[in-house]
Order: C-alpha cells, then structure tokens, then sequence
C-alpha cells in the first residue's frame, strides 16, 4: 500500500470515535493514558472490541492518526478489565504474530484483565496443533497473569511443566519458551522436567541458554564469570553477574521493547 493510499475504516460512534484522533502511541509506550477519564464503560466494551481487531486498519501503511486506533483501543479494553474481550484479542495475537505492538501490549492488556482471561489464555497455550509463533504471544500473556495473580501460579506450572514432559517431540524454541516462562514464575517445582528437557538436546539454548545457565536463572548455582562480567543469556537477556536475574530480564525487556519501538518511530506501522 502506497502511503498516499486511502485507509478505509467503519464509523465508531462516541467516545470510541476519540481513539482514532489520538495518533501515534509511541510517546505513551511505557505509561499508558487514563482512557476511562473519555468516557468509556462497559457499554463500549463492542466497539472497542471492534477497533482494536481492525486488522485492515491495524496494518494500514498510511501515514494518519486513525491507523493507531486499534492500539488505543485495545489499551482501553485492559483498563476496563474487559472479559468479553479476551477471545477476541487472542485471536489477534494468532492472527498477527509478527507485529511488535500486538505482540508487546496484548499481553499486557490480557494481564490487565486479569483472571477472567486466564481459561481462553490458558487453552490457546495448551493447544499443541498451533505454532509457536501462534503460541507465543499467548504464553507471554499467561507468565504475566500468572505473575499478578498468585492464585493461577500453580495451574501455569503444572501446565507449562506438562507440555515439557513432551521435550522430545517439541519444537525446540518452544522448549525454550516454556523454561523460560517457569524462571519467570520461580518454577523450582518444575526443576527435574526443565533438566529433562535439556536431556533430550532439543532446547534451543540462543534463547534460553544452557542447563547450567538455568540454574543459575534460579539461583542455583553463582555466576560463570566474576563480578562485573556478563552472564550468558537466560530467555532472551543477559545480566551483570552478582546481580538479580529477574530484574536483569526485565531490565533487558524494557531495552527490548525500546528498540523494537524505536524502529517504528517516524515511519508508518507495519
């Protein structure tokens, strides 16, 4: 699509209608608007439904503010704890599972939601005829509920634990995926099926590491290298040795999602 060509979406009645003027959410990437203070209450939960899975206009290259819609929307949607909701943004999340924005903020949008989210979460997670790449997402969203709500910890576990007793026949990076959600989740319960798993050789360690470097992720073992060094990298981030390994991760996330918006600023979304 040209960046002259014409972007061509529904009409939303007020104060849905308001998202479509917001333009670019780059600037609120970490701090998200107070979107309830438009208006908004359960009765536009539809719309907003709507807007925010408005593939056409989601993946418009036009250079307008309206094609930022859907991102606003589906922020909206979490701040309302919009249940009616969940289906529908993890059909997104299956639908555009190379889009950075979906990919970052649902989950977190899902988190926001809360509880009401985990069963659908919880199912398109368990459901090994997708890809992983059509699991991802849904399992980023699933480690985030787990983590704000303590009493979906256990049935996380025991499911990510379950899929690793199928480490054999897995995809490797899906292995991987799941090792690196349960660190997440202080997982020790799952420790001899995440050793199991590296057993089989089928654990893509570029992203998770090694066995050892797990342990380490648990504080099972001290660092490879001295002080000051770099550990080698756990899930997809790397942490200064002597230090937390959650807190390096999410300090690695935070210059993950950086770079990934960053490549999107002052051109059109993709």
């Amino acid at each position: 699509m040209s960046d002259t060509a014409p972007v061509e979406f529904s009409d939303y009645p007020p104060p849905v209608e308001g998202l479509l003027q917001l333009g670019d959410a780059n600037a609120t990437a970490f701090e998200w608007p107070d979107y309830l203070t438009m208006g908004f209450t359960a009765e536009h939960i539809p719309q907003l439904a709507r807007l925010a899975t408005d593939v056409a206009l989601h993946t418009s290259e036009a250079d307008i503010p309206q094609v930022w819609g859907p991102v606003h929307a589906w922020r909206t949607l979490g701040q309302l704890g919009a249940e009616a909701a969940v289906e529908p943004l993890l059909g997104l999340l299956g639908q555009l599972t190379d889009d950075d924005w979906v990919c970052i903020e649902i989950p977190q949008v899902l988190q926001q939601i809360g509880m009401p989210a985990l069963p659908a979460t919880l199912a398109m997670v368990s459901n090994r005829d997708l890809s992983t790449d059509m699991r991802g997402s849904p399992l980023s969203a699933l480690t985030l509920i787990a983590r704000k709500h303590p009493e979906a910890r256990e049935t996380v576990v025991a499911e990510l634990t379950s899929q690793l007793a199928a480490a054999a026949t897995n995809d490797a990076e899906w292995n991987a995926f799941l090792i690196g959600s349960l660190i997440e989740l202080d997982g020790l319960e799952a420790l001899a099926a995440i050793e199991g798993a590296f057993a089989t050789g089928n654990v893509d360690e570029m992203f998770i590491g090694d066995w050892d470097d797990v342990q380490v992720a648990f504080g099972l073992k001290p660092p490879k290298r001295p002080p000051g060094g770099w550990l080698p990298p756990i899930f997809g981030f790397g942490g200064q040795a002597g230090g937390s390994a959650k807190g390096a991760k999410r300090a690695q996330d935070q210059r993950r999602k950086m770079a990934k918006r960053s490549r999107k600023q002052n051109r059109k979304r993709r």
